[in-house]
């Protein structure tokens, strides 16, 4: 009888044991996974008011710290899983919202799902979402955000097929348009981002600048004759001469130096008031002097304004050669061009005198 009780007694204990797990299981709530805190912290942020929001932002901070220790060892997976909760658009929707810190944590977050996806996952997320890059462009022309998203977008540029959806979805134009403000951290990330964009994989740049020619140089242009920007013509006539001297813009450089209102463009500039400026223009213009192969009228541009162009040459751009020789050698060079040139090796009307 006393095994009895005992045994009942313990059979007693057990169940309640079980019945108080299952009420736990019941009342408490699940666990939630980083993401999924990380996700919570943003909403809360978004509510949060002045009296919470320090607080609220450290959190943020803590679960993006959370999340990007979780990627660098989960790598592909974790970043397959956080472009499904479209955690690049979700991020930057909110950027704004996040303390500097917070700022740069999304910044390498972003940079590091672009970075571990699976091949082919970002492109697909681009094409699903293409409000993304929109986002990410309009915050390019925030002063507040212009670093971040500069670098949210250059991690979208990791390979050639997604260097052209982007410029396919038109962020050149958008870019170029950046490049032109008068903020100077605004057009300085967005000059970078249009470098990385033509220059990371040229051959899908130069695919787009072929089948885009008369618009994309529409549009640049306006960056290297913005008079009232010293630094918008210089750094455009930079990257111009950066492009056309790469081999894979080989198509797109005989196009460009075989159009006579370019080089008369060109020519102009080599008046400019600053010998930077000047020198740049050089670097574009004798990729004009020496192409073998110059059309007509290009080359009976440079006959009838020979003697001024050398004098220019001479005053503007022998100064800076004394110290560097690969410089000389090119003014050398493109001098030797020019006084080659004679009337009867350029057939036709000569053209009325450039700028005139």
């Amino acid at each position: 009888m006393g095994c009895q009780m005992a045994y009942a007694w313990n059979y007693l204990q057990k169940l309640a044991f079980v019945s108080a797990k299952r009420r736990q299981q019941i009342t408490t709530p699940k666990a939630l996974d980083p993401c999924g805190e990380l996700w919570q912290s943003i909403d809360e942020l978004v509510i949060a008011g002045p009296e919470i929001l320090a607080s609220a932002s450290e959190k943020a901070f803590t679960h993006l710290q959370d999340v990007l220790n979780i990627l660098d060892r989960e790598g592909s997976e974790l970043a397959t899983r956080l472009l499904q909760d479209d955690a690049p658009a979700r991020l930057l929707a909110h950027l704004d919202l996040l303390d500097f810190e917070s700022r740069k944590s999304s910044m390498h977050l972003v940079s590091a799902i672009s970075k571990s996806s699976p091949e082919g996952a970002l492109l697909a997320y681009l094409r699903r979402q293409p409000e993304y890059i929109k986002m990410l462009l309009e915050g390019l022309g925030n002063p507040n955000i212009s670093i971040h998203c500069s670098s949210m977008l250059k991690a979208c540029m990791c390979s050639h097929d997604l260097v052209g959806e982007l410029l396919h979805q038109g962020a050149a134009t958008r870019i170029i348009e950046l490049a032109g403000k008068e903020d100077f951290d605004v057009s300085s990330e967005a000059f970078a981002s249009l470098r990385e964009l033509v220059m990371a994989y040229p051959e899908a740049a130069a695919h787009f600048l072929e089948a885009n020619f008369e618009n994309f140089f529409g549009s640049y242009h306006s960056l290297v004759e913005a008079t009232e920007s010293y630094a918008t013509r210089r750094r455009a006539l930079k990257l111009l001469s950066e492009v056309l001297l790469s081999r894979p813009f080989g198509a797109v450089m005989v196009r460009y130096v075989s159009d006579s209102e370019f080089l008369q463009l060109h020519m102009n500039m080599m008046r400019d008031s600053s010998a930077a400026i000047r020198l740049e223009v050089f670097h574009v213009f004798k990729i004009f002097a020496a192409n073998p192969r110059k059309p007509r009228r290009v080359e009976l541009i440079l006959l009838r304004n020979k003697e001024r162009l050398i004098k220019l040459l001479e005053n503007s751009v022998a100064e800076k050669s004394r110290a560097d020789e690969a410089l000389l050698n090119d003014l050398q060079t493109v001098i030797s061009i020019l006084e080659d040139l004679r009337a009867e090796t350029a057939r036709g009307p000569l053209p009325s005198q450039a700028g005139s």
